[in-house]
């Protein structure tokens, strides 16, 4: 049951802000810059300033003279550079009194930067990506004239250097040709803070005769052992900002994700934390695959198993889910979600991060709160949309309700401002349980009382101690506490911890969702597209919005979780069944034959579109509380007996009809169908209370239902007809779509009249006609 119980997890994330973090300077057109983090450290250093108009202008054009000032600004500082002039003009286009003037001249004298064979400089012309890196590797101690940047082929030397240490990272359309824009310089420059400087050796000029002959050596890597070695890499080496800017560091952090990322900060003040770029980044496009298949299948990131380390962390928008070890069996990311893979300097994988998050905008920002909101601790109020303009609700600063609380707000947010929300910004569950009863333990002279509860989250049962007996009440008068010790409850309760104890309320929904509950009108298959209750009582979280009593409601194989709580209202163990997607179940008729007995029905629903969210069926017989998902085939009677008591067996599991091999059962069953559960230990104990057992006609409505022994006697076109003495009836059912499984031995198929292997439509019918030919029949369990 894990693999449902981690990918439910998944779908029900609490919305919280996942803060991006932003750097020390704001641009009015942030939202249209690319390079996000290479702009704001570019810009909060003063390399690169923006306008003022408060804009950046991410795609203009770089000019040539603009990008003279980035190299000074990189090289002296921008104090320094700011206070460059020219005494005379360097070229006969930039008089002393262009702006940028001192700047090209000091360009021009450092051999960083030449002009045009007329004289010219062209300041006002834009600047081509190869003309920019060269300027670049220049001031990174590349000698122009000994790396060939000069001549006819001087781009392809360029280029190649300049790619080959990676400053065009990041821009994976990178063309040299190209004009080179605001955001591209921010991202080239910010990429030679990063790079390691280089010096040439063995300088020497030889005059022989008329002729003078200069000879340099091969450049290499300037080495750091000054204190500014690891202000940006930690290996003994000068990088450019380890020389020039000794204020500024990059110190390896995590983002709100869980992602490795680097923290950037400048003479004290921190400008941003940014994620480092991801070694494997894949699109989850099943939700029902394990994170094993999604690191390791063909089609999906192909990685080797012993390429992954087993105590890789794994975390989901930002929660550390624990190792891969624990988590490799388990479908923690669904369909839309991005898994995002970082590996150490060994090429092993070593974290794992699943992000699922939505776009949320504020719509309006209320500071003008009703005294009830302020009373319960809010003074600003947050209307949230969605990215088509939809209500995901209002959420407060501050509220004694943790789920209206806008997690990470800032005073600063206004109207516009666009957040991203982890999860899908669905109900917030966390600390809401089923509970099923309270009851009183007494040691000596001390009371203490608990309820039986299950988890809304993962389905699971728990016993959580209350802080008192009126934490919960008593919903049943034909019991009282004080006489039995126990009553039942039959209801959803926020229960939240407190020094290990417990207190709360009941649950009624909370901003966008609401909660109807009430019997079960009609039977419920796993393929239904509705769910409809018979007398239903709605309560909405908010009394204000009036909602009629809703008795229908949408169901979705991917956005609705369903938990069958079986043998509730009673003092027997609660047994538990919990999965994606609608699950069967009975409705409840006035004898009760073959349907659940006493059930009650919750739906936590959208009020917008009343899609349910969540649907728990609570009763004391529940009948087709089993889905193909809960269910496994025996292949065998068990008679491997494997240590006290125990068997070992092959099963089949119904949702994908895959065979698992000697696995350890905890009893001695017979071959056939059972629903199952598995226990710290890898062993399996396998039962039939929530299996649905056909006794009747078989129709298009029948679904998620078994039957044992059925004699096919008669078959046409892949329609197949048969009974068997259950009263389950076949009456031309067709099989074509159907997986054939054959469990017979290679002995006992020598002995039929039907010898080769039944593993397709096709050769089951064969058999069929050959059985009845026989004068027999085939027995199957369907």
């Amino acid at each position: 049951m894990k693999k449902f119980l981690s990918l439910v997890l998944a779908l029900t994330m609490a919305l919280s802000l996942v803060t991006v973090s932003a750097g020390t300077t704001d641009f009015d057109d942030d939202g249209d810059i690319t390079y996000q983090e290479a702009v704001t450290v570019i810009a909060g250093m003063g390399i690169v300033d923006g306008y003022s108009d408060g804009t950046f202008g991410p795609d203009e054009a770089l000019t040539r003279g603009a990008a003279a000032k980035i190299i000074c600004n990189l090289i002296l500082g921008p104090t320094t550079a700011d206070a460059l002039s020219a005494s005379s003009a360097p070229f006969v286009d930039v008089p002393t009194t262009n702006t940028f003037a001192g700047y090209i001249t000091y360009c021009s004298q450092q051999g960083i930067i030449s002009g045009y064979a007329d004289g010219t400089f062209r300041p006002t012309d834009t600047l081509s990506g190869n003309a920019f890196m060269k300027m670049l590797l220049g001031a990174l101690g590349y000698d122009s004239d000994k790396e060939g940047y000069t001549g006819a082929n001087w781009t392809v030397n360029v280029i190649k250097q300049a790619v080959g240490i990676e400053l065009n990272d990041g821009n994976d359309d990178f063309v040299g040709s190209q004009a080179v824009t605001r955001q591209e310089a921010c991202l080239y420059a910010f990429n030679t803070l990063k790079a390691t400087m280089v010096e040439y050796s063995d300088n020497s000029t030889v005059t022989v005769g008329d002729i003078t002959i200069s000879s340099q050596g091969d450049y290499s890597d300037v080495s750091n052992s000054t204190s500014s070695d690891g202000n940006i890499e930690d290996d003994g080496l000068m990088q450019f900002a380890e020389r020039y800017f000794r204020d500024l560091e990059a110190e390896d952090d995590t983002d709100d994700f869980g992602r490795p990322a680097t923290t950037w900060t400048y003479d004290g003040d921190e400008l941003g934390t940014y994620a480092n770029d991801a070694d494997e980044t894949f699109v989850v496009d099943d939700t029902e695959d394990s994170l094993l298949t999604l690191m390791t299948d063909g089609d999906c990131l192909n990685y080797s198993s012993s390429d992954i380390n087993s105590d890789a962390d794994v975390y989901f928008n930002g929660t550390d889910e624990g190792a891969y070890s624990s988590n490799r069996n388990s479908a923690l990311a669904g369909k839309g979600d991005i898994l995002e893979v970082y590996e150490d300097d060994n090429g092993d994988v070593d974290t794992i991060v699943i992000r699922s998050y939505t776009y949320a905008k504020i719509d309006t920002v209320d500071t003008d709160l009703s005294s009830t909101h302020e009373n319960r601790g809010a003074s600003v109020g947050i209307e949230l949309v969605d990215i088509d303009d939809d209500s995901i609700g209002t959420y407060y600063n501050d509220y004694n309700d943790d789920d209206k609380i806008l997690k990470g707000y800032n005073s600063d947010y206004t109207e516009g401002t666009v957040l991203a929300v982890d999860g899908d910004a669905s109900a917030s569950l966390d600390d809401v349980y089923y509970v099923n009863m309270v009851y009183s333990e007494t040691t000596g002279d001390r009371t203490r009382y608990y309820a039986e509860a299950v988890s809304l989250v993962d389905g699971s049962e728990v016993d959580l101690r209350l802080a008192d007996s009126d934490v919960i009440a008593d919903n049943d008068g034909d019991h009282s506490l004080a006489d039995d010790d126990f009553f039942y409850v039959n209801d959803l309760y926020i229960l939240e911890e407190d020094d290990d104890e417990y207190d709360g309320e009941a649950y009624r929904g909370q901003d966008g969702y609401s909660v109807t509950m009430g019997p079960l009108s009609d039977d419920v298959t796993s393929s239904s597209p509705t769910i409809r209750l018979n007398s239903a009582n709605t309560l909405t979280y908010d009394d204000e919005d009036e909602i009629d009593d809703v008795t229908r409601l949408y169901l979705d194989d991917e956005t609705t979780t369903s938990i069958g709580i079986d043998q509730a209202h009673t003092d027997d163990s609660l047994d538990v069944s919990f999965s994606t997607g609608p699950m069967a179940a009975k409705a409840y008729d006035a004898d009760g034959s073959g349907s659940s007995v006493d059930l009650t029905v919750f739906v936590i629903f959208k009020d917008d579109d009343r899609d349910a969210v969540y649907v728990v069926y609570a009763a004391e017989n529940l009948k087709g509380g089993a889905s193909s998902s809960d269910v496994v085939y025996l292949a065998d009677d068990a008679n491997n007996a494997v240590g006290s008591g125990n068997y070992e067996v092959d099963l089949y599991f119904m949702e994908d009809m895959s065979l698992v091999e000697d696995l350890t059962i905890d009893d001695q069953e017979d071959q056939g169908f059972y629903d199952y559960e598995v226990d710290e230990d890898g062993v399996y104990s396998l039962g039939t209370g929530s299996i649905e057992f056909i006794s009747g006609d078989v129709d298009d409505d029948t679904d998620d239902e078994a039957a044992m022994n059925v004699k096919f006697d008669e078959v046409r076109s892949y329609l197949a007809s048969g009974k068997n003495n259950d009263g389950a009836t076949f009456d031309a059912i067709s099989f074509a779509d159907a997986t054939v499984i054959d469990t017979r031995s290679s002995s006992d198929r020598s002995d039929d009249v039907y010898d080769n292997e039944i593993n397709t439509a096709s050769k089951l019918a064969t058999a069929i006609e050959r059985s009845v030919d026989a004068d027999g029949v085939l027995t199957a369990d369907v």
